[in-house]
């Protein structure tokens, strides 16, 4: 970029920088929707819709946990085909946390 280019660029800037410093509100708040819907009309639309992907219900959560009381859906078992709640506590030898009350449990 050439000097004269660079000093034109930096004259308008300080020009727009002025008519923004006199703006009111309410023409600042048009000048901001008229770029904003601009902007949206030039960005692609990242919207994907698949029609292949069919629906999964789990049913109604019919258990609950006899310890804390939780409900879940009655297939919700790890292999050992046992419920268990909460998550891992870091460092705790596999103990689990139950996040709502602060327990570490066996």
């Amino acid at each position: 970029m050439n000097l004269s280019r660079a000093v034109g660029y930096i004259i308008r800037n300080e020009q727009r920088r002025t008519e923004r410093s006199q703006e009111t509100v309410q023409e600042s708040t048009v000048r901001q929707s008229i770029r904003n819907e601009a902007d949206n009309r030039r960005r692609p639309k990242r919207v994907c819709i698949r029609n292949d992907v069919e629906e999964h219900n789990c049913g109604t959560m019919s258990e609950q946990c006899g310890f804390c009381g939780a409900v879940y859906w009655k297939e919700e078992k790890n292999t050992a085909h046992k419920y268990t709640h909460g998550f891992r506590a870091p460092g705790k030898s596999g103990k689990v946390m139950n996040l709502d009350n602060g327990l570490i449990l066996s």
